[in-house]
């Protein structure tokens, strides 16, 4: 991901739990550019942020459309919440290639 202010952030993550066409759990943490979990405190990041993170994706059929809801927790409280939403709804994040991936 990268910031507004061009700083690139790295994450590594494992899939917990798939249920094809309903439901995927995993774990993210952050991550050096080498793939290798860092504290947030790498980054700069204030406050006590856990090692790991876990997000839960939920699909629901809309008529011909999917609902995607996705849920963060183990975030710190507060700011952690905007910047998660920030980080997740980045232009760099290629979510058609990573979905087709996934697939």
């Amino acid at each position: 991901m990268r910031s507004p202010d061009e700083m690139d952030f790295c994450s590594a993550g494992v899939f917990k739990e798939v249920v094809p066409m309903d439901r995927l759990v995993l774990i993210d943490s952050f991550a050096d550019s080498d793939g290798n979990v860092v504290p947030a405190s790498h980054y700069g990041m204030p406050g006590e942020w856990p090692m790991e993170t876990v997000v839960t994706v939920e699909l629901k059929k809309d008529g011909e459309m999917t609902e995607l809801r996705m849920v963060s927790s183990g975030s710190p409280e507060g700011m952690a919440s905007e910047m998660a939403r920030a980080g997740w709804k980045s232009p760099s994040i290629n979510w058609r290639s990573t979905w087709r991936r996934a697939a």
